[in-house]
């Protein structure tokens, strides 16, 4: 069972001859992308919000690329393949914005012993092994603590979208798009 994909540029080249870290951001979609309110991921229903289309148009608009890091629910497990399809439409959404997804890393169990259940910093070493990615400095963006404490342990820059933490804060995914834009 493959728990991430790394999608190369062309058979021979990878992915690391076309992004340039300061152009990537690591992202663990839900609340940040897909909205709560609305989405039903058990009966298939997923709708993604306003916000994050605004941001992740603005990051296109740059050539920023995502990395994209999807667990499992905690409170109701979906069936495997429920589970691949729900990472397929993430990762359709976010590329019909103008994003391109370099990598999808994801975990399909709950067990806290599994290294690549969050906080545990699997995920994210699977991606430095996979594609030589420095995490230091690189946003990882999700509206999770515990994905920012895994983030936060490779050194990466953790940003919370939403409420609560001593993070760097956002309230939507747009308003850090449009800051990290600013930047650039």
């Amino acid at each position: 069972m493959s728990r991430f994909r790394h999608i190369l540029t062309s058979p021979t080249t990878s992915i690391n001859t076309t992004v340039t870290p300061s152009k990537i951001i690591g992202l663990f979609p839900f609340n940040a992308l897909v909205d709560p309110n609305t989405t039903d991921v058990h009966s298939g229903k997923i709708d993604f919000l306003e916000s994050a289309m605004a941001g992740l148009k603005l990051l296109a608009e740059q050539n920023y690329s995502a990395i994209l890091f999807i667990n499992q629910f905690k409170s109701r497990q979906l069936p495997y393949e429920t589970f691949n399809n729900l990472n397929g439409a993430v990762e359709r959404f976010v590329n019909s914005q103008g994003v391109k997804v370099v990598g999808i890393y994801w975990c399909p169990s709950i067990t806290k012993d599994d290294p690549y259940v969050v906080p545990n910093p699997g995920m994210f070493h699977k991606a430095t092994e996979n594609q030589s990615i420095n995490w230091s400095s690189i946003p990882v963006v999700s509206s999770f603590d515990k994905d920012l404490l895994a983030a936060s342990s490779v050194k990466a820059m953790p940003v919370k979208i939403g409420n609560g933490s001593n993070w760097t804060r956002y309230t939507t995914f747009f308003e850090f798009a449009h800051a990290i834009v600013d930047k650039t």
